[in-house]
């Protein structure tokens, strides 16, 4: 579903490894011009040195919420190229099963702990988002 949202001379890059197998179109990738590669970075080691990095440089990811009622329109834009950065769904509630750490703010169960440069946290949907969200 994600490969067909690509548009023409879109690529899709496969991070890690991940169970079953992929199926694709040969036709697609030659007549769209759709590209699909993988790459074997992204261990978690990887991924604490990155975060560790933006932290450390306040670097943070261009993104633009919806709510999750709103999931179309956030791939309708993706699809036309009318939205820049990541789209970010927030459910209602937002139970985030598992912790995680990024740079100074920590997310575990549906709340967002921690502090940068003295500036609180700017938390949405039920605590479950820090501002770098």
């Amino acid at each position: 579903a994600a490969f067909s949202g690509l548009a023409p001379d879109g690529t899709m890059v496969v991070v890690g490894v991940g169970p079953g197998n992929l199926s694709i179109d040969p036709m697609v990738l030659i007549m769209v011009r759709r590209r699909f590669i993988g790459s074997p970075a992204g261990s978690r080691k990887d991924l604490r040195e990155a975060l560790a990095f933006a932290g450390a440089h306040g670097l943070r990811p261009k993104t633009r919420r919806f709510p999750l009622a709103q999931a179309g329109e956030a791939l309708a834009g993706m699809q036309t190229g009318h939205m820049t950065g990541r789209a970010v769904l927030i459910a209602a509630g937002c139970p985030l099963s598992v912790g995680l750490q990024l740079g100074p703010y920590r997310i575990s169960g549906s709340s967002v702990s921690g502090r940068r440069h003295g500036a609180g946290l700017e938390c949405v949907s039920q605590k479950c988002l820090g501002e770098f969200a």
